[in-house]
Formats: C-alpha cells, sequence, structure tokens
C-alpha cells in the first residue's frame, strides 16, 4: 500500500485525560515553534530528573544509567508527524512495484516482550527478501552485547547496550553467536543499519499510543521518559561509533510501531500505525531504504572504509613513536581492536606548509585514516563533538583532528574564523593549537546540515591542528597543573583585550599539554600549555542574550554559579575566570593528596565531587554557590607548605569579593578557612625570565607575598572594584605561585576512584596517597645538600641548586 495515500494510524491521542503540569514548569517553550509543524513538542519540564539530594550519592550502574536517559530525554527535541509525511520527507526510495506482497508477522503477543522477538525478525527478513534488499538482515541482539568496543565514559572495554533488534549487513563477521538460533547475534555497533527496540508493558512506551489514550504524545510517567531515552541512547551510541550524519530507528509497541530519524539536532517521529493490520509500510520503509545512497540513508559521504593497505599502515604507526608520549598513546586508542579505519576526504584550505592557516588560503584536498575517537560526545543534541588522532596520507603526519556539529548563528563565528580572527590579531605567542586547516564537510557542493529543526540547524564540520596534546586531568604534578592554568588564562587575555573574544567553555576538555620535547615525553618544564576549543567562543562587544543555549553539557561543571543559578543570565568576563578557578579546584580534588584523598575516604570524595561538579544534567550545585560566596576552599588538607594551598585560597577568596560587588550575599558572612602558610623548605625561584608576555597594567598584587587571606570588611558593592573584572589579579596569583618550589612528585595514584573517572592510566607519576608523604618532599628538601627548584621559565630545565 503505498504511503502516499496516508496509510492508516492508529489515530491521533487525546490529551485531556492527563493533568497538566504544575505551573512552574510549562509543557512546552519557546523552542515548540519547530520546523515539523504537526504535533511539534518539546520535553515536558517536568520530566526532567529531580535534583537529587544529600546522602544519594552512592548510585549504582543502573541508577546512573537510569539518570543518563531521563537528562538525555530531557534534553531532545521531539516533532511528530504523519506517516506519509514522515516517509515523503526522510525515505526518497519510492513505493515497490505493483506485485510485492507483503506477508504479515506472526507475533507472539501472549509472551510478553521476549515473545515478540522470533516474530518480529522472521517477519522482518521476509520482508526484506521480498524487497529485493537481500544485503542486509534482521537480527535479534537483546542478549549480547557488543564486548568488544567501550561504552560512553568507559575505558575498560565493556558496552552492555543491547538494542533488542537491528538491521545489519550479511558481511558482518562473526555476527552469529549460536549455531542453534539464525537470527541471534550480537551487537555490532560500527555496523549496525537501522536500529529497533520492542515495548510489550504500556508503562514503557515511550509515546503516546491507542493502549494509552490519555496520554500526550509525550507521556511524561518515568518509565516512559526513560524509555525514550533509551532510545536516545541508542541513537547516540551509532553516531558515536560510525560516520553518520543521521539515525533510523524503529520502536514497536505490542501491534503498533513508529519510525524515528535523529540528527545532531533532535528526533522526528512518525505517528503510530498498526503493522500487523498493515504491514505494507514497514515493508514501504525497508524497501525505500534500500534504494536510497548510503548518504540518503545517514552516512557521511566523506567517509570510506580504508583499503587493507592503508588500515595497515595506520595500525603501525604507534611503533614509530616513543612509548608514552601523547602521539604514541593516541595512536594506540585509535588503532583499537574491533574499530574499523576509515578514510576521511574532503576539500578545504590547508596549510601547505605546516605553520598555522592563514585567511585566503586556496582549497585542496585532502585524505585522513582515522579509527577510534580520542573523545566523543555523551549527547545527541548539540555539537556531537568527536576527537581522533589522525594520520595525513597527504602531508605524510600525524595530527590531530576535530569533527563536530557547529551551531548557525549570526552571533557565534564558526571556529575556523575565530582562529583566524586570532591570527590575524593578537600579538605575541598566542598559546593556541595551531590550525592546519579544515572548515565545513560537504555534500554536493553544499555544507552538511541537521534538518530536524529547520530553525536550529546545525553544519558539520572539520578542523586539523598540529598538536597532539594531553587533556589536562593528564597533568604530572602540581606544577604542571598550575603552570597549565597560567598560560591558558594568558591566551584567554589575550583574546579578550586584543581580539574582543571571549571563550565562554573553559573546562578540562579546553586546557590542553603539549609535549615540545623531542622525545615527546611529559616534562612539566618544557611543556607548552593551550587553550582550545573556541567553538563558542563570541565577540565581546556582541551582548549575550543569556539563555544558556551555548552552554553545553561538558563544559556545565565548570560553568560559574551564578550561571548555573540564573542560566538566563548574559555570560561575561567574570564567569570565564571563575571557571579557570573551578578547573584548579576539580584536578586538585581528584588528583592531589588531600584530606580526602586516602582509599578509607573514596565514598566521601565522591559525595563532594558530586555535590560540586557532577550532578546530572544541567543542574545547579547550592554547595558550589555557597563557596564561592563565603570564599570557602574546595580543597582541604592539602600537604602543609604546599603552594596550591595559598593559591587556592587567593582565588577563592577573589571569587568571593567578586559576588560581594555583584551579587551581595547575606548579611552574614563566614570566616576565611585559609590559614597563611609560609614556605621554608626550598628554594624560591623568582626570576621572571620565560613567563608569558602579559601585561598586567595596574594592579594590587604586584607584590611577591600579597595578603591573600585576611579577612577585609564587607565592602560597599562596586562592580568596579570587582577583582575579577580583568584578567590582572587572577594571573598575577597563578604567576607568584608558579614561581614558587613545587614537589616533584606529588599526583595521587588511584586503579579506580568510585564516583568519578578515574584517574588516566596513563600518566607517568608515582605518589603517595596520604598526606604525610607529600610533606616529606619538603623535609628531605630541608635537610639535604641539594634542593629541587623548579623554573618556570619556558624551555628551562630542572635545575639542582646548591643549598
Amino acid at each position: 500500500m503505498p504511503c502516499n495515500t496516508g496509510p492508516p494510524t492508529c489515530g491521533p491521542s487525546p490529551t485531556s485525560g492527563e493533568p497538566p503540569p504544575p505551573s512552574n514548569q510549562p509543557i512546552g517553550d519557546a523552542r515548540t515553534d519547530l520546523h515539523c509543524t504537526e504535533s511539534a513538542n518539546t520535553l515536558p519540564a517536568v520530566a526532567s530528573p529531580p535534583r537529587p539530594q544529600s546522602g544519594n550519592f552512592a548510585e549504582t550502574g543502573s541508577a546512573k544509567r537510569e539518570q543518563r536517559r531521563l537528562e538525555l530525554d530531557r534534553e531532545t527535541k521531539w516533532c511528530e508527524l504523519p506517516v506519509a509525511r514522515w516517509m515523503h520527507r526522510y525515505t526518497s526510495g519510492g513505493d515497490p512495484p505493483v506485485g510485492v506482497i507483503s506477508k504479515r508477522f506472526m507475533i507472539d503477543l501472549e509472551h510478553q516482550e521476549q515473545g515478540m522477538y522470533d516474530g518480529l525478525t522472521a517477519g522482518l527478513n521476509n520482508m526484506l527478501t521480498a524487497v529485493g534488499w537481500t544485503e542486509s538482515e534482521a537480527l535479534s541482539t537483546d542478549r549480547l552485547p557488543d564486548i568488544l568496543t567501550a561504552g560512553p565514559n568507559d575505558e575498560a572495554g565493556r558496552n552492555f547496550l543491547r538494542p533488542d533488534l537491528g538491521i545489519y549487513p550479511r558481511t558482518q563477521p562473526a555476527r552469529i553467536s549460536s549455531p542453534d538460533v539464525h537470527t541471534d547475534a550480537r551487537v555490532a555497533w560500527f555496523s549496525v543499519e537501522v536500529v529497533m527496540e520492542v515495548k510489550w508493558e504500556t508503562r514503557a512506551f515511550p509515546f503516546a499510543s491507542r493502549h494509552t489514550p490519555r496520554s500526550p504524545f509525550l507521556p511524561r510517567g518515568r518509565e516512559r521518559c526513560l524509555s525514550r531515552g533509551q532510545l536516545v541512547e541508542y541513537a547516540t551510541e551509532v553516531f558515536n561509533r560510525q560516520h553518520r550524519q543521521s539515525v533510523f530507528v524503529v520502536v514497536f509497541v505490542q501491534d503498533c510501531a513508529r519510525f524515528l530519524r535523529f540528527d545532531r539536532s533532535g528526533a522526528v517521529v512518525s505517528e503510530e500505525f498498526d503493522y500487523l493490520a498493515h504491514p505494507e509500510i514497514i515493508a514501504s520503509f525497508l524497501y525505500r531504504l534500500s534504494k536510497m545512497s548510503p548518504a540518503q540513508r545517514g552516512y557521511d559521504p566523506s567517509a570510506t572504509r580504508a583499503s587493507a593497505d592503508e588500515e595497515a599502515i595506520f595500525k603501525s604507526l604507534a611503533a614509530k613513536y616513543p612509548e608514552g608520549s601523547a602521539t604514541q598513546h593516541g595512536l594506540c586508542k585509535a588503532a583499537s581492536e574491533a574499530w574499523p579505519v576509515y578514510k576521511l576526504t574532503f576539500d578545504a584550505p590547508f596549510s601547505p606548509d605546516g605553520k598555522a592557516l592563514t585567511r585566503g588560503t586556496p582549497q585542496s584536498r585532502r585524505q585522513f585514516l582515522v579509527g577510534r575517537p580520542s573523545s566523543v560526545s555523551t549527547s545527541l543534541t548539540g555539537r556531537g563533538t568527536r576527537t581522533f588522532v589522525a594520520y595525513d596520507l597527504t602531508g605524510d603526519r600525524v595530527v590531530f583532528i576535530k569533527d563536530t556539529w557547529r551551531v548557525v548563528c549570526p552571533e557565534t563565528r564558526s571556529e575556523l574564523e575565530t582562529y583566524l580572527h586570532l591570527r590575524e590579531n593578537a600579538t605575541g605567542e598566542l598559546y593556541v593549537p595551531t590550525l592546519l586547516g579544515g572548515g565545513d564537510v560537504l555534500l554536493e557542493g553544499e555544507p552538511q546540515r541537521t534538518d530536524a529543526y529547520e530553525e536550529e540547524a546545525r553544519v558539520h564540520a572539520r578542523l586539523v591542528f598540529k598538536e597532539i596534546c594531553r587533556p589536562i586531568e593528564d597533568f604530572t604534578n602540581a606544577f604542571e597543573l598550575v603552570k597549565c592554568v597560567t598560560w591558558a588564562l594568558v591566551a584567554h587575555a589575550k583574546a579578550w583585550r586584543e581580539c574582543d573574544l571571549l571563550h565562554r567553555a573553559i573546562s578540562t576538555d579546553s586546557i590542553l599539554i603539549y609535549d615540545a620535547s623531542e622525545t615527546g615525553q611529559p616534562d612539566p618544564v618544557t611543556t607548552i600549555e593551550l587553550l582550545g576549543h573556541w567553538d563558542l567562543a563570541a565577540h565581546a562587544a556582541v551582548h549575550d542574550p543569556g539563555g544558556g543555549e551555548h552552554r553545553d553539557i561538558g563544559s556545565w561543571p565548570f560553568v560559574s554559579a551564578r550561571l548555573q543559578e540564573l542560566p538566563e543570565a548574559p555570560h561575561g568576563l567574570a564567569d570565564d575566570l571563575e571557571s579557570f578557578m573551578h578547573v584548579l579546584n576539580l584536578c586538585a580534588l581528584k588528583h592531589l593528596p588531600h584530606a580526602l584523598s586516602g582509599d578509607a575516604h573514596q565514598d566521601q570524595l565522591a559525595h563532594v565531587l558530586q555535590s560540586l561538579y557532577e550532578l546530572p544534567g544541567k543542574i545547579a550545585s547550592p554547595l558550589r554557590l555557597e563557596k564561592v560566596q563565603h570564599g570557602t576552599p574546595f580543597v582541604k588538607g592539602l600537604p602543609d607548605g604546599h603552594p596550591m594551598v595559598a593559591l587556592l585560597a587567593e582565588l577563592s577568596r577573589m571569587v568571593k569579593l567578586h559576588y560581594e560587588h555583584v551579587h551581595p550575599p547575606p548579611a552574614t558572612s563566614a570566616t576565611s578557612a585559609c590559614a597563611s602558610r609560609s614556605l621554608d623548605d626550598g628554594v624560591v625561584c623568582n626570576s621572571a625570565s620565560g613567563v608569558p608576555d602579559f601585561d598586567f597594567g595596574q594592579t594590587p598584587d604586584e607584590g611577591e607575598d600579597a595578603q591573600v587571606c585576611i579577612e577585609p570588611p564587607m565592602p560597599v558593592p562596586d562592580p568596579a572594584l570587582s577583582p575579577l573584572r580583568d584578567h590582572s589579579r587572577m594571573v598575577s596569583a597563578c604567576m607568584r605561585a608558579i614561581r614558587k618550589v613545587w614537589p616533584r612528585v606529588d599526583r595521587v595514584q588511584r586503579e579506580k576512584a568510585r564516583g568519578h573517572r578515574a584517574a588516566r592510566k596513563r600518566t607517568r607519576t608515582d605518589s603517595g596517597s596520604v598526606i604525610r608523604q607529600e610533606s616529606r618532599v619538603y623535609k628531605k628538601a630541608r635537610k639535604s645538600t641539594t634542593a629541587l627548584c623548579v623554573n618556570a621559565s619556558r624551555g628551562a630545565h630542572v635545575q639542582v641548586v646548591e643549598t
């Protein structure tokens, strides 16, 4: 039955039977004005996850998975279309020819969900044969997860996601797991064509159904929100495992079904239809897919499977680089087992000499080999950033590729334009990654775009960078951590002062460490620190309308307490500066010795981390707001005399004074918890040679021993007196800190940290996990005839100075 005649559906779902949400949680917002005008919806606010309560921080794996699905559901935009319009819009292969017989499905609805699998799989395979799509088959994958590729945020190679069914190519290797059951197979995320999910219980139906006539299009029950989040999670996994523009999903609920199409802007869902009474609708869907090109089915045509020779070249690259270097580590991960190697081909401006790209460079065609991504996005919608350590076939070198879906917004430059603007207007060293080339990815001469929501369209872009860096959380010791933040602050200041740009996404992902030594080995003295990920940067002269839409989930843990509490407020310079402090605090809590760093306090540490930085979704942290308003240190119990103690105390005081001037707290004020520390256990390096070229201007903090812990009287609020009105105070504090004596080894090593991400295994330092071991560094330096002096000069070597 041709779809363009309007196939029968299970009918519209009345909404009058379900009570409305509370008045302070509206069903929709301005985003409901979507390109798809039929039943356009966003998820009701009442379906968003509740704020975690104190004492509920020891979440199980199941609880975390559910919380993730609730958040995925909440952040996804949903739109409903009639089946005929959905098919016409997204499946262009035409209807099956006359004479194609669609056999009816023989489904067992008496034995709940598991009883439906065999009938659905058999019926789908009959249809695939009838429509002539013999290269593909339907497989049941509900029991056997993909064990060869890691799941979200899982480095151990485990992936427990199991869609019930899927359409796979018949060439899929090792697809059959049981010789007794033809359709029993493991999930293979890198090759699945169409994901299918089955629901039998009405309380788990993701959308309105004739079986739940009182439900709105997007039901608000917890189980139903979880089911929608599950569908989003599956689509996200396909995006992360394959090179895709969009993904098709089919959901079966008893005798009804819906088609879904996901892209980076959201999901468009067909109305429900009775597939038992009208199997020709499923047959038409499969026939149309079989006649569509890979690009029409959602694949990125600029990414093709590498040849056997190219794959061998790529997998042999790691052996050419020094053991332990960032490049060697990145190439080893890229060549992980079960991750196919792809060749990316695209036309864009590329630097001809390996130097930074300049405006006006002509386009050229380049080809790159990539494997497993270095990082992926945990969200479906938004930028969907993936990064790759790649091999440039044209230039014969290893490079770093950033693959993202940039927002199309007049207030926001493309990241390519931002890098060009920085190079053209900033003076001296920039401390940003070297952009070699890239731009928008083209499809038939036009940029690849999302089309689920025209008003919020995104464009696919790739940028190629010269440096292979470590993330800041891979710092070798606290000196390198503070040095990295200092240079990133200077890069931020240059962009603000000389280019009128505000970064707006400071996080542990945006601050990078480049090992510049010939061996590529980590060395805190010779590293070059860079501030990257400028895709959300905005012109300082452009008024930020607020709304928080640009703040993605990755940078949310580092957003200022003010913006977390007031997401509609404009994003200003002070918010970015506060984010730098949060980067230092998080890294110190997770990786330095302090009162909670021992194994006996891991549950308490997990509680603190989640309260401050790891609440699910875009939820504000009340504890963080309290600490910044009162100037309370985030990290307590650092070793006596450690330079980090004074630095964190001074930064906390700056932010506290800023809030007093801009947002005065209640009259009662907590007493500062910081204490003055003297450092009499080593030689202090006061040399200013080699520090970043930064003009402090006039600042009260130029003295080496500025009073940072004296609690002043409550000032009269005056935003002009805020210490975060410019960069000088914060940069000055960090530069004074890096000139002091720092321990060579002070990073805590853990096999597994519960409740937060474990320390990366590739870090090349050893450290005790108790504070008294850290204090011995200073005691030993006092008694020895030599003391370790870490010089902040760029390019200098670690010196041993006679005492």
